[in-house]
């Protein structure tokens, strides 16, 4: 099953600082701690280019791994950035969407 979502914040910083704090696979824990309390991130790897890959492996501390990839269509650094998303838990066995 496929999904739509649009996401825009405004935030009080120059765009190529929020642009690259987002991609930065070493704010990741921070970002994923936030999102999820008790979450750390095990891996993050990017490719930032259209037709690239990021990866994502994430896990409650005494959990197993999930995985979050995203491939990119659109990128135009520092303002638009444009990816499809399949989602894997561990728990469940299989993908969950796109």
């Amino acid at each position: 099953m496929a999904h739509e979502m649009w996401m825009e914040r405004l935030f009080d910083a120059p765009p190529e600082v929020v642009f690259d704090a987002y991609i930065d696979p070493a704010v990741q824990q921070e970002m994923w701690a936030n999102m999820m309390p008790g979450t750390r991130v095990l891996e993050s790897a990017i490719d930032l280019r259209e037709g690239g890959t990021w990866t994502v492996d994430f896990a409650p501390v005494d959990g197993k791994s999930d995985r979050l990839t995203s491939v990119f269509s659109v990128v135009e650094r520092p303002h638009r950035l444009v990816f499809q998303q399949s989602y894997f838990a561990a728990g469940l066995g299989s993908d969950q969407g796109d």
